[in-house]
């Protein structure tokens, strides 16, 4: 076999690998058991499930104006389209970003505990998509 071919093959087997476990992975994020509805937004979609309707609504505003904030901040245009889920499944506010193979947010929909959770902010939801969404910002 050529020395070509042969790269090929271990070259499509290996990205035939990576997704069938970035597959396998991106089907555990969230609970399956989630309805999810969708806000779209000039430069977001915001998947929420049934009970999140209000924050996923506070979260609308939150992401345009973080958006708007870092495009000034940075002087630099932030992605122009990015994905943000937000489900209710920790015990506490948290969240992780990855720009692959999509620029994705994930948001954990539990409100902090207490004040020193997250310091002395009043809006942890700003906090916390602030956070997540500057690791995609370029």
């Amino acid at each position: 076999m050529a020395a070509w071919l042969r790269r090929r093959l271990i070259g499509a087997l290996l990205i035939t690998v990576l997704l069938c476990a970035a597959s396998a992975r991106a089907a555990t994020v969230v609970d399956p058991a989630f309805r999810f509805r969708t806000i779209r937004t000039p430069h977001f979609v915001i998947y929420f499930h049934q009970g999140e309707d209000r924050l996923a609504g506070r979260l609308v505003v939150v992401a345009e104006d973080v958006w708007r904030a870092l495009e000034q901040a940075l002087g630099v245009k932030p992605p122009s389209l990015t994905h943000v889920v937000l489900a209710d499944q920790t015990e506490g506010p948290g969240g992780f970003a990855t720009p692959l193979p999509y620029n994705t947010v994930v948001l954990d929909a539990a409100w902090p505990a207490g004040s020193d959770l997250v310091g002395n902010v009043d809006d942890w939801l700003r906090l916390v998509f602030a956070h997540e969404f500057t690791h995609i910002a370029p």
